[in-house]
């Protein structure tokens, strides 16, 4: 090992030491009928754990915010939030969590997860993950959300996520007709395919794979896909790769406002 791999890996140690041991600690209970609101450091590091559960997937980042998922542990930890955001986090007993991070100037953050009553018995609930059993363990969401079209942050957390949530999970049909309305956009070595939607009281979700028919990767972004609502105003969309290698496929989920 040369001697700056091991100062950098010296470094980030060190750090992450530094964060779990003096940032001050924001404790929270988890609860997917809400959005929790935390703050985060501008430019330190914020740790977030489960206890309890562990962190599986992440979606929200904007591509600015530096990110890690420690597998083992299933911590995350951030770097370079300087501006608010929303993340959706899911963990591997299959809880869903939307989470409000507020960047302050504290040198670092702590905010630890706690599993409560409610969200135990909901997790006891079946498989919620067993058609995705054979992903890659850093494979995460990513979303996007239109704030204006929901017209509230507790509309965009009750019927965006929670129809996104319910296709992840294997939930909703192929609909006849719906592969017609969307607008699917041409792009070289991307085959774009509908499969299955599902409804709730104003909004209606897609889910779509998108498979990489070329021999090199291809960088996603879902501002690729903001003309496949349609017709209809698009509410949110939601990417599970951001990164696609030669003959692989991922899911995208388009949400819109029905009726």
């Amino acid at each position: 090992m040369s001697t700056p791999s091991l100062y950098l890996k010296c470094t980030l140690c060190f750090t992450v030491f530094v964060t779990a041991s003096f940032a001050q600690k924001q404790t929270l209970t988890l609860n997917d009928e809400k959005v929790l609101k935390a703050t985060a450091s501008k430019e330190g590091i914020t740790r977030i754990s489960l206890q309890g559960d562990r962190i599986a997937d992440v979606m929200g980042f904007h591509q600015d915010v530096d990110f890690e998922k420690d597998e083992g542990k299933g911590v995350l930890f951030i770097k370079g939030l300087k501006q608010k955001q929303n993340l959706v986090m899911n963990t591997e007993n299959g809880l869903f969590q939307e989470l409000e991070l507020v960047p302050s100037d504290k040198s670092s953050a702590q905010i630890v997860l706690k599993v409560g009553e409610n969200s135990a018995q909901q997790s006891g609930q079946g498989d919620m993950f067993e058609h995705n059993q054979a992903l890659h363990p850093n494979q995460r969401l990513s979303l996007e959300c239109d704030v204006e079209q929901t017209g509230s942050t507790a509309a965009y957390h009750q019927a965006p996520l929670h129809l996104i949530k319910t296709l992840y999970n294997g939930g909703g049909r192929n609909q006849d007709g719906i592969s017609d309305l969307l607008i699917l956009p041409k792009i070289k070595n991307l085959n774009i395919t509908y499969q299955k939607s599902v409804a709730d009281t104003g909004f209606m979700a897609h889910q779509l794979t998108v498979k990489n028919t070329g021999d090199t990767p291809i960088p996603l972004s879902e501002s690729y896909f903001m003309a496949c609502g349609g017709p209809l105003p698009l509410v949110a969309l939601a990417l599970k790769d951001k990164s696609l290698l030669p003959k692989r496929q991922t899911y995208l989920y388009v949400v819109v406002k029905n009726g």
